[in-house]
């Protein structure tokens, strides 16, 4: 099903998180469904809008299940594509969390207190 994938060519996790998108070229067309359909990707001035603190976006990817770097990513990446819908975190809340360059990201999730 699965004919090749892109990886953005400047992406390098060992260097920080920026361009981590890939796209999929499929073998075959797929069929939209209720549980089948298209990314939409906001423009710029939309996006700016949506990233407002406390503003819930869906997270999905198959991502380390640990926060972790290791070189056998196998031992910490799911088989299943994972889901959360998490709350825009203020910026400066962003910035003081990592030590990785945000510039072109934003951070999603909970506070502590928040968390169930």
């Amino acid at each position: 099903m699965l004919e090749k994938i892109y990886i953005q060519p400047r992406y390098n996790w060992r260097e920080n998180l920026d361009r981590n998108i890939a796209l999929l070229r499929l073998k075959k067309p797929i069929t939209f469904s209720n549980y089948i359909y298209p990314v939409c990707l906001p423009d710029e001035e939309i996006a700016i809008r949506l990233l407002h603190a406390r503003y819930k976006g869906w997270v999905t990817g198959w991502g380390n299940l640990k926060e972790m770097w290791m070189s056998n990513v196998a031992k910490v990446q799911p088989n299943v594509l994972q889901v959360v819908n998490l709350p825009i975190v203020e910026r400066p809340v962003c910035k003081a969390s990592t030590r990785i360059r945000i510039t072109d990201m934003f951070c999603a999730g909970f506070k502590p207190s928040e968390r169930k």
